[in-house]
């Protein structure tokens, strides 16, 4: 009401259609994270794949788009499956991601869900998977709950977004500041 401008790091399919002049998002579309995902098992060689997300998220269609991008590009989907959060088990969905053979896992995984997802993969074969996993799984937090040496043994993760350092960061902090009389070093 105020005529502010607002920002959001969501990458949330419900801003894809923003019409709210006022709202800008910063990162790019799950849609585009979707696609990067498919393109980077496609890259790695994979030409199967499973799909295991968490359910409750406002972008259910992430999973689908992974499934109809990683086709494009010759890719199959063996299994597409949601997962309930804080469950004491996973191992029912774990061994139907794994039973299509697929040479590698699409994740969508918070850190809460992490280490009892991924022990149930270690007992169900012995943690010999490939995972391409979304920003959840590029957290800090995710890593401490697997631990470095799986996260870096068996994952890929795909954030979007840039650095607050990097050449589009510089460039509107330039542009806010000749706009609004501020200097760079306050900017």
């Amino acid at each position: 009401n105020a005529g502010i401008p607002n920002f959001t790091a969501a990458g949330s399919l419900k801003y894809d259609k923003n019409t709210d002049p006022l709202l800008w998002r910063i990162t790019p579309s799950d849609s585009e994270l979707a696609a990067a995902m498919a393109v980077e098992a496609h890259k790695l060689g994979y030409k199967s794949g499973a799909i295991l997300f968490q359910s409750g998220t406002p972008d259910t269609q992430l999973g689908p788009d992974v499934q109809r991008i990683f086709a494009k590009l010759g890719g199959s989907i063996t299994n597409l499956q949601f997962f309930s959060v804080n469950q004491t088990s996973y191992l029912s969905e774990v061994e139907k991601s794994l039973a299509g053979n697929p040479q590698c896992i699409f994740v969508d995984i918070p850190a809460t869900n992490a280490a009892t997802i991924m022990n149930d993969y270690r007992e169900v074969n012995g943690l010999n998977d490939q995972f391409i996993g979304t920003t959840l799984t590029a957290a800090v937090t995710f890593t401490k709950a697997v631990g470095a040496t799986v996260v870096h043994s068996h994952l890929v993760s795909l954030q979007p977004g840039s650095t607050g350092s990097g050449p589009a960061v510089k460039r509107f902090l330039r542009g806010y500041a000749r706009a609004n009389g501020v200097s760079r070093k306050t900017a």
